[in-house]
């Protein structure tokens, strides 16, 4: 797959209540910024023709997470009564994996990573 699969703008802020942002110094990439329990907040930005992603979890103010992906193929949202969560699917030549992200009721992250 050569195309990085994003929901609509309107999708994201359906389910997760916040409208994803331009970034000020590139075009085609969005910010979602949402905000989490006890002072966290969780920023994701995606560019979508270098198929990146990018996830930042802060604390008061103190960076506790900073991942980068390359290689991204598909962005898409889940959402029940239980939770509401981002998942994120790579594949480059060597590796494969999904990046789960659940943000309601709790963030919660998972990285799954596997060789190709």
């Amino acid at each position: 797959m050569d195309q990085f699969e994003v929901p609509e703008d309107a999708e994201i802020l359906d389910v997760l209540g916040v409208e994803p942002e331009l970034s000020a110094s590139e075009e085609m990439t969005r910010i979602v910024r949402l905000p989490g329990g006890e002072g966290e907040s969780l920023t994701l930005s995606y560019d979508i023709p270098g198929r990146s992603v990018r996830l930042q979890l802060q604390r008061q103010q103190e960076l506790l997470l900073d991942l980068f992906r390359e290689g991204a193929e598909r962005l898409r949202l889940r959402s029940d009564a239980k939770s509401t969560a981002i998942e994120v699917d790579f594949q480059t030549e060597s590796t494969r994996g999904t990046l789960d992200i659940q943000v309601r009721p709790a963030i919660l992250i998972k990285d799954r990573t596997l060789l190709a």
